[in-house]
Formats: structure tokens, C-alpha cells, sequence
């Protein structure tokens, strides 16, 4: 029997919106309900580990992909053409340099440069395969991304379910996700959702809702004083949160 369709995320939004937050609140939301997962970390923060609970001390030893740039490019060579390679063989780099624990598990991309020049083409090319790979696989997939979707490649953006923005009612945080939301719309992402996140007070959530073109809210987040990383730890607002991204993944759509 094959193996079911199981949901494909990428989470964006500015630094300090809460993305990273997020990314691993659905992605533990995921795995309480027993789906098999594989969160990317995509983020030049490298923090979604931790706030995953990954042991410190495994997640020190996690080198991230991008870091290891001689063997990604000697992976991408040029071919006759001169054009990089675009399927160079990177499935066994996901297997060997991957952190599991309790139905998750975990991959450190590192940053993908926005641009492709220079000696950068062959590390951006093995890396824009690995995220490919990726969305092909059976697991749930959550990709925490930097703020912009265009290193992602078109090919990989549109093959996800959906592209979740993550915005607080700020100016600048607003600003990002209009712009997320115009490269996602560019690149052909079949849903884009948002997440409200850190509602202090009453119109907060409508201005977001307004900033962003009035794209479905899946989640509203209050601003959660007692939210402590990892989030698997004691915490009264990481409770709070996995309750609202649990009962939000049943509204996003199919």
C-alpha cells in the first residue's frame, strides 16, 4: 500500500515574529497526532532544535549542510554546458546528518544564498536538491525559513501544501509578510495561511488580517508571557501554543 500524502509546510516571517516558535509548534503538533516528521531547518538562527528539545549536546554536533561546502559542490559539478547539475545525489546527506527523537526528526540546512553567482552556484544547487528531496519524502514536512521564499527554488515551493506566514501586528513584521506573500504568489504555492502571532490587544488581529490581503488565519496567537523554549519543557504557554497550531492544522486546506 503507498504510503499516505502527508501535509508539506514551509513557515516564513521576519526574525523575532515567532516563526521559529511556530515551525516547532506545528511540528510537535504533528507528531502528537503519531504522523512520522521532518523538520528543515532553513533558518541562519539554527535554533529550531533547541526549541524542539533536542538534546544540547546532539544538536552541537549537527553540522549544518550548508556549512559543508566542498562536498555539496563537488556534488554539483558543471556539466558540458556549463549549467550546474540539477539533481546531484544528496539523499544519503539527509540519513547521515539527521537528529531523531520520539517520532521527529531533524535536518540542519543552514542558509541557501538568494542569489546563485559565483563560487556559490554548486553549494546553492546541492542544497536546492536536498529541499526537493525533501518534499518527496513520506514524512510531514515543516521548513523553517529565512524570511524570503525565492532561494527555495520555484520546483520546490510549488510542490508544498502551503506556505505559512508568521506576523505580529508590527510595521516591519507586516512589511516582511506582504513580501513573502508576493514571492510565494510569483512561485506558484498552492495555499498561503497566516499565523497572528503575539495579540496584545483588541483590532490586533484585524490588523494583520488587513496588511496581508486578507488571507485565512489559521492560528491567532496571544501574546504568551509564560512561552519558554524548548517547547517540550513545563511551560504554561507552550501548552497554550500546541493547543491552538493542534487544533489549527484541522482548518488548513487540503
Amino acid at each position: 500500500m503507498a504510503e499516505p500524502r502527508r501535509p508539506k509546510f514551509a513557515v516564513a516571517g521576519k526574525g523575532g515574529a515567532g516563526k521559529t516558535t511556530v515551525s516547532a509548534g506545528l511540528a510537535l503538533a504533528l507528531a502528537a497526532r503519531g504522523e512520522p516528521v521532518f523538520a528543515v531547518d532553513g533558518d541562519s538562527a539554527g535554533s529550531l532544535g533547541y526549541a524542539l528539545g533536542f538534546p544540547p549536546d546532539q544538536l552541537a554536533g549537527l553540522r549544518p549542510l550548508a556549512e559543508m561546502r566542498e562536498e555539496l559542490e563537488a556534488r554539483a559539478k558543471p556539466g558540458d554546458t556549463g549549467m550546474f547539475l540539477l539533481t546531484p545525489p544528496v539523499a544519503d546527506l539527509i540519513e547521515e546528518y539527521s537528529l531523531s527523537r520520539d517520532g521527529l526528526r531533524l535536518l540542519v540546512m543552514g542558509t541557501i544564498g538568494e542569489a546563485c553567482s559565483g563560487c556559490a552556484c554548486g553549494l546553492n544547487t546541492a542544497l536546492r536538491e536536498v529541499l526537493r528531496q525533501m518534499v518527496k519524502r513520506p514524512e510531514a514536512l515543516v521548513v523553517d525559513m529565512e524570511a524570503g521564499v525565492e532561494h527555495m527554488g520555484r520546483g520546490t515551493v510549488s510542490a508544498l501544501d502551503t506556505m505559512i506566514v508568521v506576523a505580529e501586528p508590527a510595521d516591519s513584521s507586516l512589511r516582511t509578510g506582504q513580501r513573502v506573500i508576493e514571492l510565494a504568489g510569483q512561485m506558484g504555492v498552492k495555499h498561503l495561511a497566516v499565523v497572528a502571532n503575539k495579540l496584545r490587544r483588541e483590532g490586533d488581529l484585524e490588523l494583520v488580517q488587513s496588511a496581508l490581503g486578507g488571507l485565512p488565519v489559521m492560528a491567532a496567537v496571544p501574546y504568551l508571557e509564560d512561552l519558554r523554549e524548548p517547547l517540550t519543557g513545563p511551560s504554561r504557554g507552550a501548552e497554550q501554543l500546541l493547543a491552538i497550531l493542534s487544533e489549527a492544522l484541522n482548518r488548513l486546506p487540503s
